[in-house]
C-alpha cells in the first residue's frame, strides 16, 4: 500500500467474542500466526503483561486503540 510517496504494508487484527467478552489473537494464536506469518499481523498489544498468552481480552474502550487497517470481528 502506499501512502504518500512511502510504502507501507497493511496490518490486520483479527478478534472475536468468547464467553461475552472481546478477545483479540496474537502471534502465538493459530490466526495470529497465519497473519505473522504473510507479513500482515498487527503487532499491537504483543508488548502486554500477558505476553505468553495466545489471545488476549480487551475491553470495548481499547477498540480505538487497535489501529489496524483491518480489523475482522469473529462472533
Amino acid at each position: 500500500q502506499l501512502l504518500g510517496n512511502k510504502k507501507r504494508s497493511l496490518r490486520i487484527s483479527f478478534a472475536y467474542v468468547a464467553s461475552g467478552q472481546l478477545v483479540i489473537t496474537r502471534k502465538k494464536s493459530f490466526a495470529g500466526g497465519i497473519l505473522d506469518d504473510i507479513g500482515l499481523l498487527n503487532p499491537i498489544f504483543e508488548e502486554s503483561r500477558d505476553k505468553h498468552l495466545a489471545d488476549l481480552l480487551i475491553s470495548e474502550e481499547l477498540l480505538p486503540k487497535i489501529d489496524s487497517d483491518i480489523l475482522f470481528v469473529a462472533p
